[in-house]
């Protein structure tokens, strides 16, 4: 279920993307490969250009880091966990920081990005706490009771 949301949100955003592109009225027939990855690419770049975005795999970097630590010190560290990892937390989270950003930027309500950047950092936050209790990092119960799961 998680992949097709993934993927449809991708697709939606590569066909906004193509929309947006052409001059006049969009139509796709008028788009040549070449289009699609200069858009691409610019997609891209303006995507990594956002503070948000860094700071998002910024975390998650940290969060990866950690848990490898975690991982090697309960000596349960495997490979294919950090890539799981990436693909399950950084690729949705960043995605859809974007869209509610596009829309939100699209529809006048620019709140709703720093909602779901707000709620993104607690969830990462909440797997860090996770991560050093699992190392024996001991955080104040008040952390544990504002980033806790249950």
């Amino acid at each position: 279920m998680k992949h097709k949301i993934v993927f449809i949100a991708l697709v939606t955003l590569v066909l906004t993307m193509l929309m947006t592109s052409c001059q006049g009225e969009p139509t796709l027939a008028a788009v040549t490969p070449a289009d699609v990855w200069a858009r691409v690419r610019e997609f891209c770049l303006w995507l990594v250009s956002i503070p948000e975005v860094k700071f998002i795999g910024a975390h998650v970097l940290i969060n990866v880091l950690v848990a490898l630590a975690a991982a090697i010190y309960a000596n349960d560290f495997k490979l294919y966990k950090v890539a799981e990892f990436l693909y399950r937390k950084l690729l949705p989270y960043i995605l859809v920081y974007t869209a509610v950003r596009i829309f939100g930027d699209a529809v006048g309500l620019a709140f709703l990005a720093v909602s779901v950047f707000a709620l993104i950092e607690v969830a990462l936050l909440a797997d860090l706490v996770e991560n050093l209790d699992t190392l024996g990092i001991k955080l104040p119960d008040r952390i544990y009771n504002l980033v806790s799961k249950s």
